[in-house]
């Protein structure tokens, strides 16, 4: 039998700016790792990444475990595993779909994501909610998960204000800008803002079978 995967609750944020890259968002892999906060969820444990170099340690505890993430899948997993990592969707875990990267720097690493806003976009174009002139609405999650639009209203901190009433801090933006002035416990307290607010959301929907969002509820 195979190892038992657990569920490990992640975010990443860059050590680059976006206007100091050749191809801008276009090119994840060259911002760089600033900090990353991983949550076990089966062991109660917090783990706590900072700088590139530290990158592959990071993959080792992400490797082979269900991973949530908020916007992982075109984010967070790009700039860890490179911009042409792999998606690889299955019948019997279509909601958890592989990612996987070739490059030798990642060493063959592997998950299954658990992406909390690709699901929920997912569920609300497929009610006709939000318009799309590359899809059809009764596309597969792959077909949209490689042309899906810009998930308007999807956003952590709203989700949150919406069911939580709590706010997010910060901005995502903020974080290479923390990083490059070496304000590393700032960075990573916001890094695990997000941890912890991606965690009650994972939990929330798990535990009661939706979530309200701005296009109203979403089982």
């Amino acid at each position: 039998m195979g190892a038992i995967m657990k569920t490990m609750v992640y975010d990443v944020e860059i050590a680059n700016e976006i206007k100091d890259l050749k191809d801008g968002w276009n090119n994840k892999w060259d911002m760089k790792l600033g900090s990353a906060v991983v949550y076990c969820i089966e062991d109660d444990l917090y783990y706590f990444f900072l700088h590139e170099e530290n990158k592959i340690n990071l993959l080792n505890l992400l490797r082979n475990n269900i991973c949530v993430s908020w916007s992982g899948i075109q984010f967070d997993s790009k700039v860890l595993l490179g911009d042409d990592r792999k998606i690889i969707i299955e019948k019997e875990n279509k909601n958890t779909p592989v990612v996987n990267s070739t490059r030798k720097e990642c060493e063959g690493a592997w998950w299954r994501e658990y992406d909390i806003q690709a699901i929920l976009h997912y569920k609300i174009f497929k009610k006709g909610l939000i318009k799309s002139d590359k899809l059809k609405y009764d596309c597969s999650f792959e077909e949209f998960l490689n042309n899906h639009p810009h998930p308007t209203g999807l956003s952590l901190g709203e989700i949150c204000n919406l069911n939580f009433g709590c706010e997010k801090n910060g901005d995502g933006a903020e974080a290479p800008i923390l990083y490059k002035n070496k304000k590393y416990d700032d960075l990573l307290a916001y890094n695990l803002q997000d941890v912890r607010l991606t965690t009650k959301v994972y939990k929330f929907i798990k535990e009661n079978k939706y979530i309200n969002t701005r296009y109203g509820e979403v089982d």
